[in-house]
């Protein structure tokens, strides 16, 4: 029966804070406690806990000396060096042609193939000295201009024709039954009629085109088909298809 009483008088003094609820290791749990006053019935602030002031302070505690220094590692700053810099590309030459330029190298690509086809006629089928010359010059400078356009045209990203169209292809077929005065009286005037187109053409995009290098193409080129032109027309005034 003694049991029972002792536990309920501990009980009843942890409740008033007299007795902590657990005794430690080796201590009597009947031992008088001095009690609390007052009773603690809230948390303890520690703020309000006496700090220790006789606490002594180690001296002999080594410092480390060999710790290394923490580098600095922050990014260094971009640069705005022209060598690290991609050097921006000419958008005129490089991007995709206008309409404009595409149908001046589709346009000159199939009159040059078309040229240098009737030059190698006119050259073997020509009545006159002057139809043949002519048509020698044309196989010579036609060639020379539709390498250059060739080249140029990949160089853009697209291609020339190989052959003339069909409409020309048809001409040339017809052409190549026909010799001595009949085949300059229908060259010439053919000639005439296309280096006009030629020249306007070239001019249309001597002045008018988007890209830079086919501008200067044109531009380039234009004297030789003038002089074409002159050519043509002092044949066509010196033709006679009546005798």
């Amino acid at each position: 029966m003694r049991l029972p009483m002792l536990a309920a008088a501990v009980a009843g003094a942890v409740m008033l804070g007299t007795v902590p609820a657990s005794a430690a290791p080796g201590e009597d749990p009947t031992d008088p406690v001095v009690p609390i006053d007052p009773p603690i019935s809230a948390p303890i602030d520690p703020s309000d806990l006496p700090m220790p002031t006789d606490m002594p302070m180690p001296t002999d505690m080594p410092m480390p000396t060999d710790m290394p220094m923490p580098t600095d590692t922050a990014t260094p700053a971009p640069t705005d060096s022209p060598s690290d810099t991609p050097a921006p590309t000419d958008t005129a030459t490089s991007g995709p042609l206008s309409a404009q330029d595409s149908a001046f190298v589709l346009a000159a690509g199939y009159g040059g193939n078309f040229e240098v086809a009737a030059g190698s006629l006119a050259k073997a089928r020509g009545y006159s000295a002057g139809v043949r010359d002519f048509g020698a010059k044309m196989i010579s400078d036609h060639n020379r201009a539709g390498t250059k356009l060739s080249i140029l045209a990949k160089s853009l990203g697209t291609s020339t024709p190989d052959l003339p169209d069909s409409a020309q292809q048809n001409i040339i077929n017809a052409w190549s039954r026909l010799e001595g005065l009949l085949f300059d009286c229908a060259y010439v005037p053919a000639e005439y009629l296309d280096h006009v187109g030629a020249v306007a053409l070239f001019e249309n995009e001597a002045a008018h085109g988007d890209n830079p290098d086919l501008v200067r193409f044109a531009r380039e080129t234009l004297p030789t088909l003038q002089e074409h032109k002159r050519m043509i027309t002092s044949a066509l005034s010196a033709l006679d298809c009546n005798g």
